[in-house]
């Protein structure tokens, strides 16, 4: 959360569905972080975010790990495709 750029794109966002009266209806949001920071995922909690942290030191590894870990289980943990029906 250091670079001002996203913080100030957050803050839009967050605002935006503020005012337009249907924040209620706002989709789930999601970010991937590395390492953990309780005061970042604070931050982030309160415009609606959900932390995913990554427990590995180096950035790129813990996005690849992560990735590597969403793919199995959208496959259905086997490799072969998931869902009812599938080969």
């Amino acid at each position: 959360m250091s670079d001002l750029n996203i913080r100030l794109l957050l803050h839009r966002l967050w605002r935006m569905w503020r005012d337009s009266g249907r924040a209620k209806d706002r989709p789930p949001s999601f970010a991937f972080v590395p390492g953990g920071d309780q005061v970042r995922d604070a931050v982030l909690e309160q415009w609606g975010i959900s932390v995913i942290a990554s427990d590995q030191d180096d950035p790129q590894q813990g996005l690849q790990s992560f990735l590597d870990k969403l793919a199995l289980d959208v496959r259905g943990g086997d490799g072969h495709g998931g869902g009812e029906g599938g080969p």
